[in-house]
């Protein structure tokens, strides 16, 4: 009776064990690295291509290229914050200057709607 009552108590306490690293978990993470911009952003004019593409851990790309000649590129990484809807870039290209650009955006479905140049539409691809 002893032996069965000691095995119950184990099985308890490795029951109450798996419970207790089953329900601590970093899940909720991922809703606070997620932003609205998240994904790759597209803008067409004046002859050129520019894309943007943030990803939920806060780096980001750009990609520039010209229509009529695509090897004609500009790129550059960086890293992001999204504040409401300010958004704030610091690029690489530009590591010895600590102001980041910034600008605010509103995203409409499949558009963000930023603040510079009167408004520029970015247009999401991914």
């Amino acid at each position: 009776m002893k032996k069965t009552f000691r095995f119950f108590g184990m099985m308890l306490c490795v029951m109450l064990m798996a419970v207790s690293f089953t329900a601590c978990g970093d899940d909720d993470d991922d809703d606070e690295k997620y932003t609205p911009v998240v994904g790759v952003w597209e803008l067409e004019s004046e002859g050129y291509v520019t894309q943007l593409s943030f990803n939920a851990y806060g780096s980001c790309f750009f990609r520039e290229w010209s229509v009529d000649n695509p090897s004609d590129e500009d790129t550059d990484t960086g890293r992001y914050t999204v504040n409401g809807n300010t958004l704030s870039i610091w690029w690489e290209s530009e590591a010895d200057d600590d102001d980041p650009w910034t600008c605010t955006f509103k995203i409409e479905g499949d558009r963000m709607i930023t603040s510079e140049n009167g408004g520029t539409v970015w247009i999401r691809k991914y």
